[in-house]
């Protein structure tokens, strides 16, 4: 079996659709990755892979447009002809395992998702003994 395991952001909120009486939530979700070309000159690429999750309502609500998740299940490559008669290939995948990330866009109303950071303690010259004191390189 393939597995395919995504981290990236939404490109839109989660469409919900009836399909034989069962719900499916689909969105898309943009994976970049930079790299150099021959000339040395990086470059960025987007590779969107559509996603579709059955039978799960409730995420819904979770899944908007900048949310950074982290998805995994069974890929479904498609082929399909592009405006101009081009053969194009596209990748779906059917959503086995999905969470959503810290830091993700638009989840909760801040970039941390609620989650704070660690601020690291610094202390004060006076609390410092000598011998420490006279440790220091400045």
């Amino acid at each position: 079996m393939i597995r395919l395991s995504v981290i990236g952001h939404l490109g839109h909120d989660a469409l919900k659709k009836v399909i034989n009486g069962k719900s499916v939530l689909s969105f898309s979700v943009a994976q970049n990755e930079q790299y150099k070309n021959l000339m040395g000159v990086v470059q960025e690429r987007t590779t969107w892979i559509n996603c579709s999750v059955w039978e799960r309502d409730n995420l819904a609500p979770y899944l908007k447009k900048g949310t950074l998740v982290y998805v995994e299940g069974r890929p479904v490559f498609k082929g399909y002809a592009g405006k101009q008669g081009e053969a194009l290939a596209g990748v779906n995948m059917r959503v086995a395992e999905l969470a959503l990330l810290p830091g993700a866009r638009g989840v909760l109303g801040t970039g941390s998702a609620g989650v704070e950071e660690e601020k690291p303690e610094v202390a004060d010259d006076e609390e410092l003994d000598d011998e420490v004191r006279n440790d220091l390189p400045f």
